[in-house]
């Protein structure tokens, strides 16, 4: 599995990850938006997800870790998500709605991203170099209803993949694609689609940025 890029190894990583997980759907984390927060699919599926995340890494709260995972996967089994606690996910993802969700868990998930019902992330395999490939998604990146993004495949930061399509190309910065295979017919970018999101995250998106320049 890649280095993580967003591991949770402290109590305020946690805090502030489920917050910005909070803030996509509330716009809030007051203690009442996190009561409201809690009747949604998603959030409380990537609640439990955050909190295996955090937990791994204490061994003294092994008893905790593993009640998490056994609540995780009864939510798993009854929304249909299927995205490991193990993958790499950055602060402020969304769920739109609970229904069958696939990620492969070596795939990358940036900053404030968006998943919608019928995503797939899924491998592609080299037989002949005997090597795996596997999605990565940048910041504010949304996928909507259905999408497919397969193998060695890199969508840029701002950038909407539409209903069904079928990613098997990278896509640039803000690009809006639609079709099988996915083609880009604007760079109009997600805006319209990760609108709130928590400030704390905005440094996170930033050094990211400098990283990869």
């Amino acid at each position: 599995m890649p280095e993580a890029t967003y591991p949770i190894k402290t109590f305020a990583e946690l805090r502030m990850y489920i917050a910005a997980d909070m803030f996509r759907y509330m716009t809030s984390t007051s203690a009442k938006a996190f009561l409201r927060a809690w009747y949604i699919a998603g959030f409380r599926y990537t609640f439990f997800m955050r909190c295996c995340r955090y937990l791994s890494h204490r061994r003294r709260h092994r008893p905790i870790f593993w009640i998490c995972r056994i609540a995780l996967r009864h939510y798993s089994v009854k929304y249909g998500f299927q995205i490991p606690w193990q993958t790499d996910i950055g602060p402020g993802l969304m769920i739109g709605h609970y229904g069958s969700i696939i990620i492969n868990p070596n795939s990358r998930i940036g900053v404030n991203c968006n998943l919608s019902v019928g995503v797939l992330m899924g491998l592609t395999h080299d037989i002949e170099r005997h090597m795996f490939y596997y999605p990565t998604l940048g910041h504010r990146v949304s996928l909507a209803n259905g999408v497919k993004v397969i193998g060695n495949v890199h969508i840029a930061d701002g950038a909407v993949v539409g209903v069904g399509a079928v990613v098997t190309t990278d896509l640039d910065e803000n690009a809006v694609a639609v079709g099988i295979p996915a083609r880009v017919i604007s760079h109009s970018g997600s805006a319209a689609y990760v609108g709130s999101f928590l400030p704390a995250t905005i440094s996170l998106m930033e050094e990211a940025a400098k990283t990869s320049n």
